[in-house]
């Protein structure tokens, strides 16, 4: 049985999260990102984001992910790129790097598929004193019923589905003294506002029932399209 993260991994998608990679380059715009920099992109994915830091701004660029195909996928990308990028296999519930390493953290739509309390105190342990953390999340505008919840988790494999309330309480349980909210809606709000052209590295070869899942995705967004959505939150230690 393929998860979502697997189709993600096996399409080899780039900026799957909601905005798309407009967004990224918009929040990154709004961030003091700089050559002397050091920037972990946590659950880097298939490495589009961190590619583009590296070749834009020229500074030190780590990503983690846990998924392997979707690492082999991201150094294909720096390869093809010309742009050195660490490419670190691992969980952001625990990673492995020494406290107060990265200036910046960005994290794009993962940290919903994983326990939240444990990762967001791993970004903010690794985050330094002056640092920055920009953080791309699934939220939902009111709380969820019991079978709403199922519904979501039976193919996101999330065991919360936070609001923008809950979120912001568990980024100050986690230590940030400072969390603001850059932008967000809906998907049905924000569904039309982003133009991204395709970004696929297709494995060679995928089972029919990858694309189940797909559907599934859609059905989903259809369902529940005026609830799920996203937040951006610009948080500071």
């Amino acid at each position: 049985m393929y998860s979502y993260i697997d189709l993600l991994a096996l399409i080899g998608v780039g900026s799957a999260h909601p905005g798309g990679f407009a967004l990224t380059k918009y929040l990154l715009q709004n961030i003091p990102v700089h050559s002397t920099a050091c920037v972990l992109d946590a659950g880097c994915g298939t490495g589009r984001t961190a590619a583009y830091i590296a070749k834009t701004y020229g500074c030190s660029v780590t990503g983690i992910d846990s998924h392997p195909i979707m690492l082999q996928k991201a150094e294909k990308r720096m390869n093809k790129e010309g742009v050195t990028v660490k490419l670190v296999h691992g969980s952001v519930e625990e990673m492995p790097f020494a406290s107060q390493s990265f200036s910046h953290v960005m994290s794009e739509s993962v940290i919903a598929f994983t326990n939240i309390n444990k990762t967001l105190r791993e970004l903010r342990r690794v985050l330094q004193p002056e640092g920055t953390a920009v953080l791309l999340e699934m939220t939902v505008e009111r709380p969820l019923s019991t079978q709403e919840k199922e519904d979501i988790a039976s193919l996101y494999g999330t065991k919360e589905i936070l609001t923008e309330e809950e979120w912001m309480k568990k980024l100050q349980e986690a230590g940030f003294s400072h969390a603001e909210i850059m932008g967000g809606g809906t998907i049905n709000q924000q569904m039309h506002l982003y133009a991204d052209l395709p970004d696929w590295d297709l494995s060679p070869k995928i089972e029919p029932s990858v694309y189940t899942v797909w559907a599934q995705h859609e059905a989903i967004i259809r369902t529940y399209g005026h609830l799920l959505g996203h937040r951006v939150f610009l948080c500071k230690p």
